[in-house]
């Protein structure tokens, strides 16, 4: 879980296909936010479609060897 900004989801995804034992990205937008409701974090994010759409483009397009799935 990440806050609203592509250069926060582009590095998690950069740093974690740099380790072995990493093999997809599962990204869960249904959790309810444990932070500042205006991060749009988690479920607020699951929850517009536009946001939805735009994070999984950022992590579908930085994951250059690694699948994706969204949940």
């Amino acid at each position: 879980m990440e806050e609203y900004r592509k250069d926060a989801w582009v590095e998690i995804v950069e740093r974690c296909q740099k380790t072995p034992a990493w093999t997809r990205f599962e990204l869960n937008f249904s959790c309810p936010p444990r932070f500042a409701p205006s991060a749009k974090m988690g479920a607020a994010m699951g929850q517009d479609p536009d946001i939805l759409e735009e994070v999984c483009g950022w992590v579908m397009g930085a994951a250059n060897k690694n699948p994706s799935g969204q949940k």
